[in-house]
């Protein structure tokens, strides 16, 4: 097996960078998200990232901070989700839930069966519950790829998945019990009051099973449950709150669990519902404190922060602005008084946890350290741009320009998705996954990141335009975008490549197959051929849903759009990734396409990571990513040698 690696120069270059950049918080606290906020609102939790070095994982701690001095202190448990029980604080680590006091000192530790994914506590903070998600080894969607590193047999069975599962504590005692649900899954739940929980659940367990989730209430009394919503028009649903007689949840067309933006739904206890009104607003949070329901969303590339009088079914706006909350979509928790707290960003502002409040961003804790400053030394800018599409259809983006004159070579970054959107992020960061934008302007590369059609913050319309016509008018999108550019003399249109992760580097493989725009390509976790993805994948339901076609047809969308078809035609050169451990992209997709160019004499190289998943996320793999995506550039862009 080689182990090829690109020059040593280029590795010298990213690890300088790297150190410049990350080296000066090498031990503390860097990066933060998953805020809970103490109901009262006088303590932060968020789960923090602290990195050592660039050779080894980083590991996560629990931050603790006190919001009016901004003091914080780090808790070692090994947290993967929090909550907050009145004053009890909730840490989910492992298959376990540990109860903690208001120092974060842990008095229950209650073993569960399954991995813990999600905590809240109920209005009175007496008692809490725990969605847990159970290990199934024996089944191949969910089973550890490879297995578990032995030499034996991999067998996998043919029986139902298991689903998962709500655990009801008593916060005071730890006592513990699972509600009997009758094989339904639960995939998000919150307490309406002291016996009853909404939630967003599915008739049967697996990812795909989630396509099909609907709105219900359980009584934990007996277990029963009362289907409230099901969503039109094949959309899904995320952040389920109850307030007395009204549900509420967002409603939007999806292309992945836990990346949801769109309407707000609310439903009285008659069965009625009724769209709030968010003044244009695609909201991606809800969340709820006592009686106060708050929200966060996208309005094109503006983050917007409100609240919901929930028996007036009326939104009012708290702030607005260019800056962003951080996670996949923008997210915040509630305190009691209204206000909301996250981990605010921007492009030139390092993230910093804050509290939010009517017409007024007040900075609880700063986590920015001297790399932030030597990450824009380079003097890279950026800024927003828009452009019609050939149909005419205005498409939004933001450009980030190297210090220094064009016209630049330019990297052409496509989200995931296809339904996410690129924000004003910290490095354009995408995900968990490492901000690197500043690097590449410190080379003299351009990046565009594009919202094309299908993408959060335009509302329903603008995202339904994929379905049935993903790498059909996208594609257009993307490209006029690059036309624009070019036209302004920013961009040299004969030094540009595309990058991209999953969606991102299914249009990348695309369009490496099917134009001669791109002197290179990168691709990330791709699709290359939906009907081997649709029958390997662990949500077929994904391509039934945008494709919209039947897989047995003759000439169906799976063959038509599928970048193997038409790699016949490819003659961009084409760096491809995978993850062996990831079940939504199957690293064989990354093979497929590489074999296939490698065949026809195409420049092809294909990076396969044993410890990575749906992307390449964490050290020490993005260390090695970054030279040979540079390498990749340098050889195809700039005629650098290897």
């Amino acid at each position: 097996m080689s182990r090829t690696f690109p020059a040593a120069s280029y590795r010298r270059l990213v690890e300088d960078w790297l150190q410049r950049t990350e080296g000066p918080a090498f031990g503390q606290v860097s990066r933060m998200g998953a805020v809970r906020v103490r109901p009262d609102g006088s303590t932060a939790a968020a789960i923090g990232t602290v990195l050592t070095d660039i050779s080894r994982p980083a590991h996560s701690v629990v931050c603790l901070v006190d919001v009016p001095s901004g003091a914080m202190r780090t808790l070692h448990l090994e947290p993967q989700c929090l909550g907050w029980a009145g004053d009890r604080l909730l840490i989910g680590s492992g298959d376990s839930v540990l109860v903690c006091d208001e120092d974060g000192h842990p008095v229950h530790r209650i073993t569960t069966p399954g991995r813990v994914e999600h905590l809240t506590g109920s209005p009175s903070g007496g008692r809490l519950l725990a969605v847990t998600s159970p290990s199934q080894d024996e089944h191949y969607d969910v089973a550890p790829a490879g297995g578990d590193g032995g030499d034996g047999p991999l067998a996998y069975t043919d029986d139902p998945q298991r689903p998962r599962e709500l655990v009801l504590v008593e916060a005071a005692s730890g006592q513990s019990r699972t509600l009997d649900l009758r094989g339904r899954d639960v995939w998000e739940a919150e307490w309406i009051d002291e016996d009853r929980i909404v939630a967003i659940m599915s008739d049967r367990a697996g990812e795909g099973a989630w396509y099909a989730a609907y709105l219900a209430v359980i009584d934990t009394r007996d277990g029963s449950v009362d289907v409230r919503y099901d969503p039109v028009d094949g959309r899904q649903l995320s952040h389920p709150v109850g307030l007395g007689r009204h549900l509420l949840v967002i409603e939007s067309i999806s292309s992945d669990r836990g990346v949801v933006a769109g309407d707000v739904v609310c439903v009285d206890d008659a069965g009625s519902s009724t769209r709030l009104d968010t003044d244009g607003v695609d909201v991606s949070c809800l969340m709820r404190a006592g009686d106060r329901v708050g929200y966060v969303g996208l309005r094109g590339l503006t983050t917007v922060v409100g609240g919901i009088d929930v028996s007036a079914a009326t939104c009012t706006r708290l702030w607005a602005g260019p800056e962003t909350l951080s996670g996949f979509t923008p997210m915040g928790d509630i305190d009691v008084d209204g206000r909301v707290h996250g981990v605010m960003e921007s492009f030139t502002r390092y993230p910093r946890l804050v509290r939010i409040e009517p017409g007024r961003v007040r900075t609880t804790h700063d986590l920015r350290h001297p790399g932030a400053d030597a990450y824009l030394a380079a003097g890279q800018t950026a800024m927003e741009v828009s452009w019609r599409a050939p149909d005419g259809l205005e498409i939004q983006g933001i450009v980030v320009l190297p210090a220094g004159p064009g016209p630049f070579p330019l990297l052409l970054n496509v989200h995931g998705g296809p339904v996410a959107a690129w924000r004003n992020r910290w490095g354009i960061a995408n995900g968990n996954r490492h901000p690197y934008v500043g690097l590449l302007a410190e080379q003299g590369y351009a990046s565009l990141y594009v919202n094309p059609r299908g993408s959060h913050g335009r509302g329903q319309d603008f995202i339904d335009r994929v379905r049935g016509d993903m790498l059909g008018k996208d594609v257009d999108d993307l490209l006029s975008g690059i036309d624009h550019l070019i036209g302004q003399g920013l961009v040299d249109g004969s030094r540009v490549a595309v990058t991209g992760n999953s969606y991102g580097g299914l249009m990348s493989a695309w369009l490496a197959a099917t134009t001669d725009r791109f002197a290179a390509a990168i691709a990330t976790s791709p699709v290359t051929d939906f009907i081997s993805q649709h029958y390997t994948s662990d949500i077929p339901e994904f391509d039934e849903l945008f494709l919209r076609d039947d897989i047995t047809a003759p000439g169906n969308a799976y063959h038509a759009r599928s970048p193997l078809t038409h790699v016949a035609g490819a003659r961009t050169p084409t760096m491809l990734t995978a993850g062996l451990l990831d079940k939504t992209t199957p690293a064989d997709q990354a093979v497929m396409f590489h074999q296939a160019l490698r065949r026809q004499g195409v420049p092809t190289s294909l990076v396969l990571y044993p410890r990575q998943g749906h992307g390449i996320a964490g050290f020490p793999d993005t260390a090695d990513f970054l030279p040979r995506m540079l390498a990749w550039l340098g050889r195809h862009l700039k005629n650098e040698a290897e």
